[in-house]
């Protein structure tokens, strides 16, 4: 019974990601902004935000396609400039694992526990990189924003090749 159950939910789930991807009416994509400078966080958070929305994406944590994360870090015991901030930046996509799925359901076997474990998380990192900017302006985090999700659409193009 608790199989069954086990499979019918992970249908649903796959159901809801596939027929996201699929419709290539929006993509799915999710962010997170990590920081200790809650000022900061707000001021990235919202400009991914604009990017992504003016790009047509459906901001979502519920089945993304991939996830970014931004991690900003204030520069700290620097002599020469304590304005800096430092940038970590990662994207993730579990598309694979949900495609694995799909695929034991397809064969109507109960996917493996590793398998679903994989499902639970965020994804496998697909770029890593890291960022500088002087100083927490206006346009040097537009300048550094821009750069950030440009790249980070750049590796989720739309199905339909638009």
């Amino acid at each position: 019974m608790k199989s069954i159950l086990r499979l019918i939910i992970l249908a649903c789930l796959l159901s809801a990601f596939t027929s996201a991807s699929a419709a290539a009416e929006r993509q799915r994509l999710s962010f997170v902004v990590i920081g200790s400078d809650k000022e900061l966080d707000k001021r990235l958070e919202d400009g991914i935000s604009a990017r992504l929305l003016k790009a047509n994406i459906e901001i979502s944590d519920k089945l993304p396609q991939g996830k970014l994360f931004l991690y900003a870090s204030q520069d700290v015991n620097d002599r020469k400039n304590t304005k800096g901030v430092s940038f970590a930046i990662a994207h993730t996509s579990n598309v694979q694992v949900a495609l694995l799925l799909l695929d034991a359901l397809k064969r109507k076997e109960e996917p493996s526990e590793m398998l679903m474990s994989m499902a639970r998380e965020e994804g496998f990192i697909k770029y890593l990189s890291v960022a500088h900017i002087d100083e927490a302006s206006k346009s040097e985090i537009n300048e550094l924003l821009d750069s950030v999700v440009k790249t980070f659409l750049e590796k989720y193009p739309p199905p339909n090749g638009g």
